[in-house]
C-alpha cells in the first residue's frame, strides 16, 4: 500500500547518485558466450569496464 503521507524527505539520501558526466540510460543487447559473461562478472565494476572498453574501441575506429 502506498504511503498516504507521500514520500518522506529522508528518502533523498537513498537515491542513486552517479559521478558520470552523461547518464547511462540507453540500452544495448549483445549476445556473447556464457563463459565470457561469467568472466566479466568476476571483475570489479564490470559494467564500467565494458563501457570503457567499448568507448576506447569506438574512439580507435573513428580516429583511424
Amino acid at each position: 500500500m502506498a504511503n498516504p503521507k507521500g514520500h518522506p524527505k529522508s528518502i533523498q539520501k537513498y537515491k542513486f547518485k552517479s559521478t558520470k558526466k552523461e547518464p547511462c540510460d540507453a540500452h544495448l543487447s549483445v549476445r556473447i558466450p556464457g563463459s565470457l559473461l561469467r568472466e566479466l562478472k568476476q571483475l570489479d565494476d564490470w559494467q564500467d569496464f565494458v563501457r570503457n572498453t567499448l568507448k576506447e574501441a569506438v574512439n580507435a575506429k573513428t580516429a583511424a
